[in-house]
């Protein structure tokens, strides 16, 4: 089993997206302020621990076109960070559910 070594681009304080409306969803394809470079969205709500401490990022996501050729190329961030939404991922009905879903979860 290979260990993940993940990049992480931002390591300030920053309050997430807490409203799960807010956020993309999976296969939206992003530009990002730091880098300009795009990014496939490929999980919300990601946790990782930076310098020895937990935090939760609003977004994973590696690198587009070329997605997973190794390790390092998967890297957390949040919304605030994105200078472009290039491609907004796949909605259907089973999407809107799943939100439906959550948001009734984030409202208790």
């Amino acid at each position: 089993m290979t260990k993940i070594k993940h990049k992480i681009i931002r390591t300030n304080d920053h309050i997430n997206l807490y409203n799960i409306r807010d956020f993309l969803p999976i296969g939206s394809i992003v530009k990002l302020t730091a880098t300009g470079n795009k990014k496939y969205l490929i999980f919300r709500l990601s946790a990782n621990e930076p310098k020895g401490r937990d935090q939760v990022f609003d977004y994973m996501a590696v690198d587009y076109p070329e997605g997973t050729l190794v390790d390092e190329t998967t890297i957390y961030f949040n919304h605030n960070e994105i200078s472009e939404i290039v491609h907004i991922g796949y909605v259907d009905d089973d999407y809107k559910d799943y939100i439906d879903m959550i948001a009734a979860v984030q409202k208790l």
